[in-house]
């Protein structure tokens, strides 16, 4: 709508949004005032908060000229601050974090603006697939999504009528000055074969378990085995005559998902939550035994972003150490990177063993270092800022 400003010296606007409110409309607290005096063509940032309420509208708006015989007129354009991009296949559920029950439904290949329901809540939203296609309840992702964090991550979200996890990547990025709005989340689905942002790939002959540690299971970086061996008990079931078998723990309580990773496998992997440290902690199918008599060394942890990183786990063959047929074998994780993925690699590794039986170690002129060296050249920084005034009178 078209606006003229009368008998304004100081050409400054004051706003207000009107919204439902349960069954009845109501407006929102005015913001403060806006300098339209000058053209303004990078979008700055305001929020409204709603009267008497937690609700909070954050907007971002630019100040244009209009071309041609108009180029006199200046045109004040508004937009929502967050917009969330749906690329799935499939419906998306959004919601913020402990506000669940303020869903908000994007369909498939578009998108919706986003505002918070209580401004006191953490600024980030948790995710799940729409249950219109299906008649499974699905499940909230376990992780969040923050929204003033620009990055991208990869996310496992739950699903109740598929044993296999589904990834998703989600990146948080500042709008192009053509898109409306300020912030824009993007989701799509993690394909293995399109570079995704993390794949395990496991080349050795035995199958890989693997849980990314929970804030509670982090504190403690060595764990006794019998906390570990009650964690990854349930997946070694052990029947007379049939072998090991695994479990998938999607519908179990427990809060650690465990990964199964079967030899030769290679599968995108996701994190349960984005926010703790991004490590790993596994074992490997021949190290149960170890795991389960107390053996604290059958189990490792490995932090997967830090390129070239290794961890090892020693595996069951003869006794103990394997010095029945002189070998000592062990199965290593390697973080490797691939284009723009990384790779998450288990491979098995043998060592000799000399007449005390100590594994020997490789010689110095096997080591390779690589140093790395690169420049980054930033254009320019963009600093956004809201300023709230709690008063219910204009500015």
């Amino acid at each position: 709508n078209g606006m003229t400003l009368f008998f304004s010296r100081k050409e400054r606007i004051s706003l207000s949004i009107e919204f439902e409110a349960g069954t009845k409309r109501t407006n929102s607290k005015w913001s403060t005032f806006l300098d339209v005096s000058r053209v303004m063509p990078t979008k700055s940032v305001l929020s409204v908060d709603e009267v008497d309420g937690p609700k909070r509208f954050e907007l971002a708006y630019n100040v244009t000229l209009c071309s041609s015989i108009f180029s006199r007129t200046r045109v004040i354009t508004f937009y929502p601050r967050y917009q969330i991009v749906n690329l799935l296949s499939g419906g998306l559920v959004v919601a913020q974090e402990c506000a669940l029950r303020s869903e908000t439904h994007i369909p498939s290949q578009s998108w919706v603006p986003f505002h918070w329901e209580n401004s006191s809540f953490p600024s980030k939203i948790r995710l799940k697939f729409d249950e219109q296609e299906n008649t499974h309840e699905n499940k909230w992702s376990s992780g969040c999504i923050y929204l003033d964090k620009i990055g991208i991550t990869a996310l496992r979200m739950p699903l109740a009528n598929k044993s296999k996890p589904l990834i998703i990547q989600a990146e948080t990025r500042l709008a192009t000055k053509r898109q409306d709005c300020a912030i824009m989340v993007v989701i799509w689905s993690s394909i293995e074969k399109s570079n995704p942002l993390y794949l395990m790939k496991n080349n050795s002959p035995f199958t890989v378990l693997c849980f990314q540690p929970t804030n509670n299971t982090q504190q403690d970086a060595t764990l006794e085995s019998r906390e570990l061996s009650e964690l990854f008990g349930k997946f070694f079931n052990f029947d007379c005559g049939q072998g090991m078998k695994f479990v998938d723990n999607d519908d179990s309580d427990s809060k650690e998902f465990i990964w199964t990773v079967s030899p030769g496998e290679s599968i995108g992997f996701g994190w349960d939550d984005p926010e703790v440290a991004h490590a790993l902690r596994w074992t490997c199918s021949n190290a149960s035994n170890f795991l389960l008599h107390g053996e604290n060394h059958s189990v490792s942890d490995i932090e997967v972003d830090t390129i070239g990183h290794i961890s090892t786990v020693k595996l069951q063959q003869g006794d103990y150490s394997g010095r029945s047929s002189g070998m000592e074998q062990r199965v290593t994780c390697e973080i490797k990177a691939d284009k723009s993925t990384k790779v998450i690699l288990f491979d098995l590794k043998q060592t000799n063993l000399n007449e005390s039986g100590v594994s020997e170690s490789p010689s110095s002129g096997d080591t390779e270092v690589a140093a790395v060296s690169f420049q980054v050249h930033i254009p320019g920084l963009t600093i956004s800022m809201i300023d709230n005034v709690s008063d219910s009178r204009p500015g």
